[in-house]
């Protein structure tokens, strides 16, 4: 059986624009050691290209929150959980229900997705993706 990081490195890639975004949000919320969760929208650019647009840190214990606009052209809301708590909240589905969109949960060992209906695990172990470009 292949292991879930270098399945992942072959299907999305290490150094996707989404991966190394989500590694560098995953740094501000101490790499999951932290009860403070960091989160940001995906958007993809005129080129195609896939930039985060990280949210102002409130300073809530297990909670991000946003006001104001959604970016243009955002497909996903991507935010750091603590890393004993891999999964989407009832919230995250919540939010990704009403919004339409799907909301990734980042951990030190775990992305998780949530499209509202259904909770995906999309990496199940470690994901850095400096190592995972060595492999």
């Amino acid at each position: 059986m292949m292991h879930a990081a270098l399945l992942f490195a072959v299907t999305i890639g290490c150094h996707s624009d989404f991966v190394q975004s989500s590694w560098a949000l995953l740094q501000t919320a101490g790499y999951g050691q932290s009860v403070y969760e960091s989160a940001a929208f995906a958007v993809r650019d005129a080129d195609d290209r896939v930039r985060f647009v990280q949210w102002p840190s409130d300073h809530r214990q297990l909670a991000a929150f946003y006001k104001g606009r959604i970016p243009a052209h955002t497909f996903a809301i991507v935010h750091t959980h603590p890393n004993g708590h891999p999964l989407p909240s009832a919230d995250d589905e919540a939010t990704a229900q009403r919004l339409g969109m799907p909301v990734y949960v980042l951990t030190i060992n775990s992305i998780t997705r949530s499209n509202g209906k259904r909770i995906e695990q999309i990496v199940k172990g470690e994901w850095n993706p400096e190592r995972c470009a060595q492999r």
